[in-house]
């Protein structure tokens, strides 16, 4: 929790001092070898309270299994934005305009590409040619008015 907190409290103002940054990257570490001590103590403990194998451990441990997977995988996020806070690089700022301007820009990139148009043409006739045969009907094989050839050919 003091590596959350520190975490926290450096986040709030956005500078990081040089005292900030070596406070950090001590806790860090602190953590890191407490993290390890951790997953190896309770290795060692699940093996030797269930049988040697692995699927034993796990189907005795399984609920346990889970929380230490979260309690090392919160633990190593944390340790990873202290350090990059420890850096004391300039964090890039953007405004969300610009990020959905520039996500919106990626949906529509590509679009116009010689290869793209041609798929979208080949797909969108198959489509309509299927549509139109499901509409009209074809004798005793195709009723009129169904649905199901344009639906597979969707599909497909």
């Amino acid at each position: 929790l003091k590596l959350f907190e520190e975490v926290t409290d450096v986040s709030k103002d956005g500078n990081v001092d040089e005292n900030e940054a070596e406070a950090l990257l001590k806790t860090a570490s602190t953590v890191e070898a407490d993290m390890l001590a951790f997953s190896s103590n309770f290795r060692s403990v699940s093996a030797s309270l269930a049988d040697e194998s692995f699927v034993a451990r796990h189907k005795a441990f399984k609920d346990e299994y889970h929380v230490v997977f979260v309690f090392c995988t919160m633990a190593r996020l944390l340790v990873d934005l202290a350090k990059k806070y420890a850096k004391r690089e300039e964090i890039q700022r953007s405004s969300v305009l610009a990020i959905l301007g520039n996500n919106i820009r990626n949906i529509f990139a590509g679009m116009f590409d010689e290869s793209h148009q041609d798929f979208a043409y080949r797909n969108s006739l198959s489509l309509l040619l299927c549509f139109f045969l499901g509409y009209i009907g074809n004798g005793s094989l195709i009723p009129p008015y169904t649905a199901d050839i344009a639906t597979n050919a969707s599909l497909l």
